[in-house]
């Protein structure tokens, strides 16, 4: 039984609409939506297809087993299952809509459907039924409330095999962190509207960033506007060593003149476990 009190799965996983590009069904046309958006709309595809396959080229003589965590509709699990050394991938998520979504994902990529397996799951319950070779984080870790980060990467040390020693077995990728000028810029704005203007009817579900909680999750996507060091603090603190990737582009393909003025600043980062 999946649970989605609140602080467990965010609103909009729970009972809801998919936005139009993640709607794939049995057309071709809503296929090319998808790509058109992964590809063309937004870096989605190539942030995550670059260190995919390089950390895949490390793997290449090994049979694989991947679970690919928050996967929603299975589109990164579609580009995985594409390498002959990838035996299987489970796509774990807690969004039954987005499961349904996956099926026709996997037939207009043309996979195996054997090679792919969906699972009703969370960052609490991986239920995964067996132990994997490497673990896919896409554009999910964001999600995972702080609270539940321990229990995230406690399961995942839990469901990764020890057969292989290869290293590295975790992926993070499609994520950000924020610019730590961004704080500078919220709080002026919260100081002139709150203090100056007396503006009581300040709206907190648009600007979720308030003095002493920066990083507050919005209540509907779950959504953490974390810092890089608390980032990097909540992978040391779990046992893992990041090597991180940054970005100069944000996700929709919009290059601001100078890196320092994105708001969040995109990233993908391989973790390699520090416990001896």
């Amino acid at each position: 039984m999946i649970d989605i009190t609140p602080n467990k799965i965010p609103k909009r996983f729970v009972n809801e609409e998919l936005a139009d590009h993640w709607c794939v069904d049995e057309t071709k046309t809503s296929f090319e939506k998808l790509i058109n958006h992964l590809k063309h709309t937004t870096n989605m595809y190539k942030w995550f297809f670059e260190p995919a396959q390089n950390i895949l080229e490390v793997y290449k003589k090994v049979e694989l087993k991947i679970a690919d965590i928050g996967g929603g509709i299975g589109w990164t699990s579609c580009l995985l299952a594409q390498f002959p050394q990838v035996k299987k991938v489970y796509v774990v998520d807690p969004s039954k809509e987005r499961l349904k979504k996956g099926l026709f994902v996997v037939k207009h990529f043309n996979i195996l459907p054997s090679k792919i397996e969906f699972i009703e799951g969370t960052f609490d319950n991986f239920n995964l039924p067996e132990k994997v070779d490497l673990i896919i984080l896409n554009g999910a870790f964001h999600h995972c409330f702080d609270k539940d980060t321990k229990t995230l990467f406690d399961n995942i040390k839990t469901n990764l095999s020890k057969e292989t020693s290869i290293e590295p077995k975790i992926l993070v990728s499609n994520e950000h962190y924020l610019n730590p000028l961004v704080i500078v810029k919220r709080f002026i704005r919260y100081y002139f509207r709150f203090f100056l203007f007396k503006n009581k009817q300040y709206d907190w579900n648009e600007n979720p960033i308030e003095p002493g909680n920066w990083n507050a999750p919005s209540y509907f996507g779950g959504e953490h506007n974390r810092l890089k060091k608390d980032i990097n603090k909540i992978f040391k603190k779990n046992g893992f060593i990041a090597k991180y990737h940054s970005f100069d582009e944000s996700l929709l393909k919009k290059k601001y003149r100078y890196k320092w003025m994105q708001p969040l600043i995109y990233y993908y980062a391989i973790l390699t476990s520090n416990e001896k």
